[in-house]
């Protein structure tokens, strides 16, 4: 009993002093063993055919590039997403996927609205679901970054985390 309050009193003075890995959930000690999940600061969306707004980036045909800033490392990952919303679901499309977002922190991308089409290295991604949601072409660069956290209390499990750009497609 003693080694529990002395191990409680350690954590609860190492979470007041910024011990980030160190929680207490509902009475029990909860220490973060492992993470994987990367930092992702920001996300931009530029080029060519590109010009901002303060509310989204306009997509004419043509290159355009989307570059992040995150902290990371080998063993997480970062998904580009084409949304019709901010929320990241089934019924987005998948654009990219890299295996590590902090060496690999941007896609050369190519929009080519009279074939409906973005492409990433030359391989074609038809985009007419996404129209279909979003006939203005309005929508979101969605960029997901995840690894995996292993703690105490919850044992292994993926986290991620997201940022968004609101975009047109311009057809």
């Amino acid at each position: 009993m003693r080694r529990v309050l002395l191990l409680s009193v350690i954590c609860a003075a190492l979470v007041a002093c910024g011990g980030g890995n160190v929680k207490i959930d509902n009475g029990n000690v909860n220490v973060v063993v492992s993470t994987t999940v990367p930092t992702l600061s920001s996300l931009r969306v530029t080029g060519s055919g590109a010009a901002s707004s303060a509310s989204a980036v306009s997509i004419a045909s043509g290159d355009f590039t989307v570059e992040w800033d995150a902290v990371a490392v080998d063993a997480s990952t970062l998904n580009l997403y084409l949304s019709a919303d901010a929320v990241k679901d089934t019924s987005d499309l998948d654009l990219f996927l890299t295996a590590n977002p902090q060496k690999n922190s941007r896609a050369q991308l190519s929009w080519k609205a009279s074939q409906v089409q973005i492409s990433l290295a030359g391989i074609p991604q038809d985009v007419s679901t996404f129209f279909a949601a979003s006939p203005s072409g309005k929508g979101y660069i969605i960029a997901r970054a995840c690894g995996i956290v292993i703690d105490t209390a919850n044992g292994e499990r993926k986290e991620c985390q997201q940022k968004e750009v609101g975009v047109v497609l311009l057809k």
